[in-house]
Order: C-alpha cells, then sequence, then structure tokens
C-alpha cells in the first residue's frame, strides 16, 4: 500500500509562561492511501498538535522540528503561500464542534461558494451548483441548508455541512478531530458512517482523531495509540485489540466495558503527567507494573516486533537488566 504521509521524528514544544511544555516527543506513523488511519489516547496526550502540525496551524510560541512529507515532500519546509494552497485543498481538516468553525453571521451558501470559489476557481453559480451537490452527498436538503444560517441547523446537521466543506475540493487526506464528539451517540453514527462512505466513494484516507476505542474498532483499518507525546503503539484494529503489546494500551482496553464477560474494569493508577516536566526515559513508567531502571533513563525506540505490529516499549527488543 502506497505511503501517503509520514511524520518522522516529529517534536513540537511550546513556550509558556510555566516553562517550555514539551508535547510532542519525537512522533512517528504513517498513513497510507486510501486508509483510515486512527490516532488514539487520552485527553492532552498530543493528537489535535499532530493534526496541526501537518497542516502548519500552530500557534507562534510553537518550536517544530522533524519531517511531515506529504507525497513525498517535506510540509515543514514549505511557504506559508505555499501552505494556503494545501490546506483545504490536499489536505483538509473537520473539527470538533462545527459551531466554531462556522462564522455564525453568514449563511452556509456564502461560507460555502467561499471555499469553493478559492480552491476550485468556479465562477459564483457554478460554484452554487456545486455546493448542492455535496450537500446531498451528505444527505442534506440543499437549498433550505444553503440558505440558513448555522443556529438554524442541528449539530449533526452543521457537522455534516463541515464534510461537505472538507471534501469540496476532493483532498487526498481528511483530518478528522473528534468529529462526532459534540453529537448525540445516534448522529455520531451516521457522522462516522457517512465519513466511511465518503471515503469508498472518493478514495480518500482518512486520519481519524478519538479517545473512543469503540470508535476506532468501528472504523478504523490500523491505529496508532498515543501517550503524552510519543507514539506507543502502531498496529492493524483487529491485532490492537487481540493482541496488545504496550502496558498503556492494556490499560485503556481494560477500562471498556465487554458485556461478554463480567469482569471488574481495572482503571490505569496515576494520570497523564505534566508535559512541562515529564518524567525521563519512557514517560509513561510513573504508571507501569511493569517498570524496570532503564525505564526511567531510555526513552523506547518504536520497533516493529511482528509484520505490521509496532511497538515503543524496553519489555520487547531492549535489556531490562540495565
Amino acid at each position: 500500500m502506497k505511503e501517503l504521509l509520514q511524520i518522522k521524528d516529529l517534536y513540537v514544544n511550546f513556550r509558556t509562561l510555566w516553562g517550555i511544555a514539551k508535547v510532542l516527543n519525537g512522533v512517528n506513523l504513517t498513513i497510507h492511501k486510501g486508509e483510515v488511519f486512527g490516532l488514539v489516547g487520552e485527553t492532552g496526550c498530543g493528537k489535535s498538535v499532530t493534526a496541526l502540525s501537518i497542516l502548519r496551524l500552530l500557534p507562534s510560541n510553537a518550536e517544530v522540528s522533524g519531517k511531515i512529507l506529504f507525497k513525498g515532500e517535506n510540509l515543514l519546509e514549505k511557504s506559508e503561500e505555499e501552505m494556503r494552497k494545501i490546506r483545504g485543498k490536499e489536505i483538509s481538516i473537520i473539527f470538533q464542534d462545527p459551531m466554531t468553525s462556522l462564522n455564525p453571521l453568514f449563511k452556509i451558501k456564502d461560507q460555502m461558494i467561499d471555499v469553493i470559489m478559492l480552491h476550485e476557481g468556479l465562477e459564483k453559480e457554478r460554484a452554487i451548483e456545486h455546493a448542492k451537490k455535496l450537500l446531498k452527498a451528505v444527505g442534506l436538503p440543499a437549498d433550505r441548508v444553503l440558505n440558513s444560517y448555522p443556529h438554524e441547523l442541528s449539530g449533526g446537521m452543521r457537522q455534516r455541512v463541515m464534510i461537505a466543506m472538507a471534501l469540496s475540493s476532493n483532498p487526498s487526506l481528511l483530518i478528522a478531530d473528534e468529529p462526532t464528539t459534540a453529537l448525540d451517540v445516534t448522529i455520531q453514527k451516521q457522522i462516522l458512517e457517512l465519513i466511511l462512505d465518503l471515503k469508498n466513494q472518493y478514495n480518500f484516507s482518512v486520519l481519524l482523531i478519538t479517545h473512543d476505542l469503540g470508535v476506532v474498532a468501528e472504523v478504523c483499518d490500523r491505529v496508532g495509540v498515543m501517550y503524552a507525546g510519543n507514539i506507543v503503539e502502531i498496529t492493524e484494529t483487529e491485532e490492537l485489540f487481540e493482541n496488545p503489546l504496550h502496558p498503556y494500551t492494556k490499560g485503556l482496553l481494560s477500562v471498556v466495558p465487554d458485556p461478554r464477560q463480567k469482569k471488574p474494569l481495572k482503571p490505569l493508577r496515576g494520570s497523564v503527567p505534566s508535559l512541562i516536566n515529564p518524567p525521563s526515559g519512557c514517560r509513561f513508567h510513573p504508571r507501569c507494573d511493569h517498570m524496570k531502571d532503564i525505564c526511567k533513563k531510555a526513552k523506547p525506540e518504536l520497533i516493529e516486533y511482528s509484520s505490521g505490529h509496532f511497538v515503543a516499549c524496553h519489555l520487547y527488543g531492549g535489556d531490562l537488566d540495565d
């Protein structure tokens, strides 16, 4: 399967009043053409920062190093003018809350045709027709929605509008950052099914950011598990649930209720560390039941433990007697 996006040794620090926040600590991952890649982890682990790094939308206090290769070209070396041509056209993003992404002062028609005219170079009338086609593709009554303000639409309808706008230029990569968090459970399922249907129809790749392992199991081909700015495990979704390797992954799965078993849930002890003063070595070691001396000293590398199954843990490929 051909690689669409490769992130290599991505470090992101933020200068703050309290010190340097070391938010991404050498992230490595690959997204293939036509796949849904899930990025999962607790709140504050760096998932959204990873997404914003791809689009170069980080605030001015961010310090970034590493490589983000999109179709073989390093996005971190692109000029801002070049990135403006990529954002929304080659790479689109859907955020958690569509109400914060849509301008409440303008009708949907004005917001959609601006995006379409900018990226597709269409005249206004053709842009309106294109907008109608997109809204129908996401299951919305086009004429009514185009003439509505955002507050006149339900949350699910607003999110469908955002999906239509994100797909208006037929991107190669769609980043969906917790796209169903603000929606009712039944609407969540509809939105996820819609993204999958459109992915199959238009053959784009999806980076799905979520903290919900149920969502991962439902829609993702492969998944990366993130903890405190590190990718700790990457594998195919089915393999992750059947054979998790990293202690953090096992901990996440241990708190997912399973109606087939009557075992009590076992929560992870401790809490996510401060990224201004993160633990040395493996950042998970203060919460890990398998912690050894080497875990405090050395950051484990992401290694391919078995075919297509990567893990960053000294239990696999490290000398625990060090």
